[in-house]
């Protein structure tokens, strides 16, 4: 998923003692950089070396999903000889408060002025905004997984589980989250251009308004 300020803080707090022990730390590791019996799940961190890798995955402490997020984990790495897992635990998130799940004419308003942004070529401005609308919308399609903020990359991860999203839609969401980052942080690495706004655009209006007896295969 992707990292927000605190759990960054959490996991830059264990980079030192990695280091020490001679492993190279990526945070928010692209998918070329992960062994393969991952099959696509994207970690918070990884730590690597010659010998052995870390997988590093923060853990929210009031997740209702985290007995099953954990038992999937370590199936995945029952077998592994070489790499293992590091579950950090985030308890920072019991203190926010709960966000209600936004009315659909807010979420339609909040379009007509992404799209405004867009007419205007104000690309980046549109993609932040996309990706507000896309969490409140969040909290309309899986209320009870999405009560509290939320990372990017969790919200594409559990969508994409719960089949609101295409394979090719979360991918095209999670190179999204890559530029959103980017552009908070400012980063000059990624250019949002029309068309990435315009597919994000169609993604929300769809999970807005889906085809009658359609299904997300």
């Amino acid at each position: 998923m992707s990292i927000t300020s605190k759990n960054r803080l959490l996991l830059e707090s264990k980079i030192p003692e990695l280091q020490q022990n001679g492993y190279q730390v990526f945070l928010e590791p692209s998918s070329g950089m992960l062994p393969t019996f991952l099959k696509g799940y994207r970690p918070d961190a990884i730590a690597v070396r010659d010998d052995k890798g870390i997988v590093i995955e923060i853990i929210r402490d009031d997740d209702a999903d985290n007995s099953k997020r954990i038992e999937r984990l370590n199936d995945l790495f029952k077998d592994q000889t070489k790499w293992k897992l590091n579950l950090l635990y985030d308890r920072s998130f019991k203190s926010e408060p709960s966000l209600p799940a936004p009315s659909r004419p807010k979420l339609e308003a909040r379009l007509l002025q992404i799209k405004k942004l867009t007419q205007n070529s104000h690309y980046e401005a549109a993609l932040l905004m996309c990706w507000s609308v896309f969490e409140g919308l969040s909290r309309v399609l899986v209320p009870a997984r999405f009560d509290r903020p939320q990372s990017p990359l969790r919200i594409v991860n559990v969508l994409s589980e719960e089949g609101h999203l295409l394979r090719e839609e979360a991918e095209f969401m999670r190179r999204m989250s890559l530029a959103r980052n980017n552009v908070i942080h400012g980063g000059f690495e990624f250019a949002v251009s029309k068309d990435d706004v315009d597919q994000f655009v169609s993604i929300i209006e769809y999970l807005l308004h889906p085809e009658p007896n359609s299904s997300v295969a």
